[in-house]
C-alpha cells in the first residue's frame, strides 16, 4: 500500500449526513486527535446506523493545517474550533459512500491501543469503542482499502439520496439535535431540515438555539433571515441579516439577500446600498445586477435599472426575466421601439 499509516476515525451519524447532504468530495477532516497524523496518511471514516458499523468514507492527507490556518484557507465553511484539520492530497478528494462492515468488524485489529479489536454483542457495536481514533493493522489497513476500492460491488443499505423519506430525516436531525443540545451544527442542520419541510416557525426557534452556542455563525444568520422573509417577518430578517454580514463580511449573498429585505420593507436606498456592496464583492453576479436593476426601478431611475439589467443579461445572455425588465424600462423611458427590438433577439 501506498500510504504511511491508516487511522479509523469516528463520525457521529447525523455528521455523516451533514457532509454527504451536499454531495461535494470530503475536502477536510477536522479533529483534536490529527497532532500524530502526517502526510501520505490515510483517514477512514467510520459511523454506526442502528447499531451497525459502516466505513462512511476516505481522506488521504495532503496537509495538516491548525485552526486558524485552516479558517484562512476556508472562511466560508463555518469550521469548529478543532486544534487540527487535513486536507486531501490533490486528486485523491471522494465523496462519502458508505459501506456496511458488519462483515469485516470482528477481524478489525490496532494498533497503540487499550483495545487491539472491537468488542460485538448480538451484531450491536457500542459507539464508545470509536471515540478515540485508532491506527489500523497493516492487515486491516488492506482489508479496509480494498472494500473501498471495490465499493461499487457491495450493498450499500445506508442510502443518502433514497435510504430515508423526508419524514425520517427530519425525525432523524431532531433526535441528533435532542442527543446534541449543546452543539450548534445539530440544531443548524435540524433548522434546515425544518425549513425544507416548511416548519418555517420551528426553523427560526432551531436557527436561534444555533446562534446561542455559536453567536460568530454567519451561516446560522443568514438561514434565519431567509426564513423570516418566507414569514414575511421583514424587520427581525434585516436585523439578523444585519448580524451576517457583520459575521462574514466578504460572503456577498448576505449582502444580495439584505438587500431583498430592504426592498420587502420599502427601503429602496438602503435596498441598493446592500446590492452594491455585495457586487464589490462578486461583480460578475448576475443575479445581483438583476436585484440592482429591481431596486432602481421601484426607486423610479430607470436609466440606472437600464444599466443594471443590460449587465445582468451581458452576464447571462439567456436571462429572460431581465429581458423582460429591459423592455419595462424603456416603456418608462419613452423608447418602446428598442424594447421590440429586444424581443426578437436570438
Amino acid at each position: 500500500m501506498s500510504t504511511l499509516v491508516n487511522h479509523l476515525l469516528f463520525w457521529d451519524e447525523w455528521s455523516v449526513y451533514e457532509h454527504a447532504d451536499n454531495g461535494l468530495p470530503l475536502d477536510h477532516v477536522a479533529s483534536n486527535e490529527l497532532a500524530g497524523v502526517s502526510p501520505g496518511d490515510t483517514i477512514w471514516i467510520v459511523t454506526i446506523s442502528k447499531n451497525k458499523i459502516f466505513l462512511a468514507g476516505r481522506l488521504i492527507i495532503g496537509e495538516i493545517l491548525e485552526y486558524e490556518d485552516a479558517w484562512w484557507r476556508m472562511p466560508d465553511h463555518h469550521l469548529l474550533e478543532t486544534e487540527y484539520y487535513a486536507f486531501p492530497a490533490k486528486f485523491t478528494e471522494t465523496c462519502l459512500q458508505p459501506i456496511a462492515l458488519s462483515s469485516v468488524a470482528r477481524d478489525l485489529r490496532f494498533k497503540n491501543s487499550d483495545a487491539d479489536r472491537l468488542h460485538i454483542w448480538d451484531g450491536r457495536i457500542n459507539p464508545q469503542q470509536l471515540q478515540t481514533m485508532k491506527e489500523l493493522t497493516h492487515q486491516s489497513a488492506e482489508v479496509i482499502n480494498d472494500l473501498w476500492n471495490n465499493r461499487d460491488a457491495f450493498f450499500f443499505d445506508f442510502d443518502f439520496e433514497n435510504g430515508f423519506d423526508r419524514a425520517e430525516l427530519l425525525t432523524f436531525y431532531r433526535r441528533a439535535a435532542e442527543k446534541n443540545p449543546n452543539d450548534a451544527r445539530a440544531q443548524h442542520k435540524l433548522g434546515d431540515e425544518l425549513d425544507w419541510n416548511r416548519l418555517f416557525e420551528e426553523a427560526v426557534g432551531a436557527y436561534r438555539r444555533a446562534i446561542e452556542l455559536d453567536a460568530a455563525s454567519a451561516s446560522s444568520y443568514y438561514r434565519l433571515g431567509e426564513v423570516l422573509l418566507k414569514l414575511e417577518r421583514t424587520g427581525e430578517a434585516i436585523e439578523v441579516l444585519n448580524f451576517a454580514v457583520l459575521a462574514n463580511y466578504d460572503r456577498s449573498s448576505a449582502h444580495f439577500l439584505l438587500g431583498e429585505a430592504y426592498a420587502m420593507s420599502g427601503e429602496f436606498d438602503k435596498c441598493v446600498d446592500a446590492i452594491m456592496i455585495g457586487l464589490d464583492i462578486d461583480p460578475i453576479n448576475e443575479v445581483g445586477h438583476f436585484d440592482l436593476g429591481r431596486a432602481y426601478f421601484d426607486k423610479g431611475e430607470f436609466g440606472e435599472a437600464l444599466e443594471a439589467f443590460t449587465r445582468a443579461i451581458n452576464l447571462a445572455p439567456d436571462f429572460d426575466e431581465a429581458d423582460d425588465w429591459i423592455g419595462k424600462c424603456h416603456q418608462k423611458l419613452g423608447t418602446p421601439e428598442i424594447e421590440i427590438d429586444l424581443t426578437k433577439r436570438p
